[in-house]
């Protein structure tokens, strides 16, 4: 049997843990107001709601899609024009998030700090990977507007 709980606690000490129901939309950034010792969670007001991995994997355009796999797995071969770009180990960090819920068909959480910093290095990599995004298309990501 699975453990269908998750634990929602604070790095203060003095804090009060709460368990709720695995099934419960409480995450990252939530508050909690105890009344008459029943928590009720709120979340934050920029909160993006979760995306399955298909969300996600269509909230960027075939070309973006394209170009992200390339540098996240064998890079871009040189060409007349340009010398070789190899795989760039942060894209493919983020590559390997998205692939990493596929396999285990969980959800990805677009208000994770690690995710909206790993799209914000797609939209201003360091050189010489080029941007696979422009910096307006993160918040439409985030919110897993198909393309």
């Amino acid at each position: 049997m699975y453990d269908t709980t998750t634990t929602i606690a604070s790095v203060d000490p003095t804090a009060t843990e709460y368990v709720v129901e695995d099934a419960s939309p409480v995450d990252v950034g939530w508050t909690c107001l105890v009344t008459n010792g029943v928590p009720a969670f709120t979340a934050p007001p920029y909160a993006y709601p979760t995306l399955t991995p298909m969300q996600f994997y269509l909230a960027f355009s075939p070309a973006e899609r394209i170009q992200l796999k390339r540098l996240a797995t064998t890079g871009i071969p040189a060409s007349e024009l340009t010398a070789a770009i190899p795989q760039d180990a942060e894209i493919a960090e983020l590559w390997a998030t998205y692939e990493l819920a596929v396999t285990t068909q969980s959800s990805i959480n677009p208000n994770l700090k690690s995710l909206q910093e790993g799209l914000a290095y797609l939209a201003e990599p360091t050189a010489p990977t080029p941007a696979v995004i422009a910096s307006t298309r993160i918040p439409q990501i985030l919110a897993g507007i198909a393309q």
